[in-house]
């Protein structure tokens, strides 16, 4: 794989270090992304695109997140 070039596609706005990512098991294409930094983001499409979480809430520090994929 030393060939293969990278890509960054995941969330250009938001910077610093990933604290947690959790995988859809039924769907993993699907995702959250959350940031030390600040931030989640949530993708359907394998990062392709990202979409805010936390955008409207009065926090957007993170240290860990828990998905309930059924629910």
């Amino acid at each position: 794989v030393k060939n293969v070039p990278f890509k960054n596609i995941g969330p250009t706005i938001m910077s610093g270090r990933v604290v947690d990512l959790d995988v859809n098991p039924e769907n993993p294409s699907e995702f959250y992304v959350a940031y030390a930094s600040g931030g989640l983001w949530h993708t359907k499409n394998n990062g392709t695109s990202f979409m805010p979480v936390l955008d409207s809430s009065p926090t957007q520090n993170i240290g860990d997140i828990a998905v309930d994929w059924k629910s």
